[in-house]
């Protein structure tokens, strides 16, 4: 081989491997698309099916022609069997899907981008306390006379919000030191956890008992208080946090490099971290402050969605919510379906979903994503 024909050939070696790195990306993200698109079909499906439960056994075209005549302005005759299933579709199965999809996602969400602020797996608004947080705060708030029935959702929810920065204002104060050891602010959330349980604990006691079943009911997650009247609210909270966080996305996958590696490529971690936080506790403010505490979401679904995708947050955070959606949907339906009467809290059903399926990821995980 002469001179002139070596470079020549080490060039086209190097247009090969850098055409195999392109074809190898382009892969990678069509399977990525289309792990999101299968979750969103999963996600319809079982969405649709959650409404099904409350039509007693209604299929799922029936269920869509009820909602397009709604919507269409079809009125039946009162009383009838089209009215009461409009009734039962619209007023009852209808808020509570709609609030199912919200919440999933911003939970998911809220979970999937603390755990990148956090650079840690174990991390999410229930384990880091933010979750106890704002059920404090709507404890305080229902001692103070709120109530959904008379109106004062919102101040429930802006009780909610404040209380939830309480951990996360503790955390961003003490990442400064415990940056070194990433379990030492999973430590502090849980420490804060017990904190906002007692006190929560002491308001139970010295309440009366209605006031007393209303935070029991928040405690443990329960979709029966779901109305038209808690959508706009949650719909706002939710969309404008899940809407800055996506925004961050890019940014987010910076901090996996650490502080200095992030601060080198010109991103302010500290500041990056508190505006994460803040659009995490305005979500997970208002999702409590409806609902109440909904574990495991924000824990299991970015963790299942990692071991499948890897960790780039600009497709884990709309897989993750799409999961979310879907893992909130059943377990409404399963709560619907052993109990007509609704008293199984759907924070409870997660709990029971979520926990077998992170011990599993736990021990089939061979090797870090982080």
């Amino acid at each position: 081989m002469s001179s002139e024909e070596a470079p020549l050939q080490y060039d086209t070696e190097c247009f090969r491997e850098d055409d195999e790195r392109v074809d190898q990306y382009i892969r990678s993200t069509r399977s990525k698309l289309l792990f999101i698109l299968f979750l969103t079909i999963v996600c319809i499906i079982s969405s649709l099916y959650s409404m099904t439960i409350y039509g007693d056994g209604m299929s799922i075209p029936r269920l869509l022609e009820v909602i397009s005549a709604h919507i269409s302005g079809v009125e039946y005759p009162r009383l009838s069997a089209e009215w009461f299933e409009d009734i039962t579709v619209w007023d009852a199965a209808m808020p509570r899907l709609i609030f199912t999809v919200i919440a999933g996602i911003g939970l998911a969400v809220a979970g999937a981008s603390m755990q990148s602020c956090m650079n840690n797996p174990l991390a999410d608004p229930y384990t880091v306390g933010v979750s106890s947080g704002a059920c404090l705060g709507l404890s305080i708030a229902l001692l103070l006379g709120f109530s959904v029935n008379n109106n004062g959702l919102g101040g429930i929810i802006i009780f909610a919000f404040l209380f939830s920065l309480l951990p996360l204002l503790a955390i961003v104060l003490l990442s400064p030191k415990t940056r070194s050891s990433p379990a030492t602010l999973i430590l502090a959330g849980v420490a804060l956890s017990y904190l906002f349980n007692s006190m929560n604990t002491i308001i139970m006691v010295a309440v009366d008992a209605e006031t007393l079943e209303s935070i029991y009911s928040w405690q443990v997650g329960t979709l029966t208080q779901i109305r038209w009247d808690n959508i706009p609210f949650v719909l706002f909270a939710v969309g404008v946090g899940s809407a800055i966080i996506l925004s961050l996305s890019k940014r987010l996958n910076l901090l996996a490099l650490g502080d200095e590696g992030a601060s080198s490529l010109g991103i302010d971690p500290d500041n990056l971290r508190l505006i994460c936080l803040t659009a995490i506790a305005f979500i997970v403010g208002a999702v409590v402050g409806s609902a109440g505490v909904i574990g495991f979401i924000g824990l299991v679904t970015p963790h299942i969605v990692r071991s499948i995708i890897g960790s780039d947050n600009k497709y884990v955070l709309p897989a993750a919510s799409m999961l979310g959606i879907t893992l909130m949907a059943i377990a409404d339906t399963a709560c619907r379906y052993l109990d007509p009467y609704d008293n199984i809290p759907v924070g409870t059903a997660i709990s029971l979903i979520g926990a077998p399926i992170f011990l599993y990821l736990i021990m089939r995980r061979k090797s870090r994503v982080w």
